[in-house]
């Protein structure tokens, strides 16, 4: 019991799980993120928030904990130049499954296989499916990649651990504890359904994107909202087919 409290009162603030990569700051009277991301090279971007572009379901108890905002690059981080209207990008927050790949990987596997199958040109054409990324990377706190794989900060379990299976209830993923930016699924009302349940290890990452795009479930024209899923469908056939002929509406 001694020790117990004696490490929560002389622990550091990432050892009590807080995240030094962003702070919270005010303004214009309102709560805005600084959210930082470090590269391999050790340099250091800090991105301003400017409104959450999506946090739906980001407080389950299982998921990738997803949280999507406009931003902008800070002035004082771009080696001293100023602009009075800095571009804005998306920040992509989550904590994918560390057996899956980054989406900056993903992304350059795609685009290496269509200049293979179809030529340079013809794969620049397939690309412009698929959001710019202008950097990503593994949140790294104290030195170490922020995942699930050691608890406690890479400290080693006691020989006498074993792992317990839990039975995570599907309702409590479901729930939303807070407000969320996004639509929900329509389909959370309807019973449970038992599911096999698995528990992944999951790495912190953060992507951001070029483009600032308007989300589906803000789209209120219908012929809008079908035309971003043609073009959607496009980019996912890209690599396999060539594109289906859409029939105007």
């Amino acid at each position: 019991m001694i020790r117990l409290f004696c490490s929560l009162a002389f622990a550091n603030d990432h050892e009590l799980g807080w995240d030094p990569t962003i702070q919270r700051v005010f303004v214009g009277g309102k709560t805005q993120y600084d959210i930082s991301l470090q590269s391999q090279e050790g340099s250091i971007s800090v991105y301003r928030t400017t409104r959450v572009i999506s946090d739906f379901g980001f407080e389950a108890l299982r998921g990738p904990a997803t949280r999507i905002f406009e931003a902008y690059l800070k002035p004082d981080a771009l080696a001293g130049s100023l602009l009075d209207h800095p571009a804005h990008v998306v920040i992509k927050d989550s904590w994918r499954e560390s057996s899956r790949k980054r989406e900056d990987e993903i992304r350059a596997e795609i685009l290496s296989d269509l200049e293979q199958a179809k030529g340079i040109e013809a794969a620049a054409v397939d690309m412009k499916y698929f959001l710019t990324i202008r950097e990503a990377v593994d949140v790294t706190v104290d030195g170490k990649i922020d995942d699930t794989h050691q608890l406690l900060r890479s400290s080693p379990l006691p020989d006498n651990c074993v792992w317990r299976q839990i039975s995570a209830s599907p309702a409590l993923s479901q729930t939303c504890h807070t407000l969320s930016v996004g639509y929900p699924p329509s389909d959370i009302s309807g019973p449970d359904v038992p599911k096999p349940t698995g528990i992944h290890h999951r790495t912190h990452s953060r992507v951001v994107f070029a483009e600032v795009c308007t989300p589906l479930f803000e789209v209120r024209n219908l012929d809008d909202a079908f035309k971003m899923l043609q073009d959607a469908l496009k980019g996912l056939l890209s690599k396999f087919f060539e594109p289906p002929q859409l029939i105007e509406s």
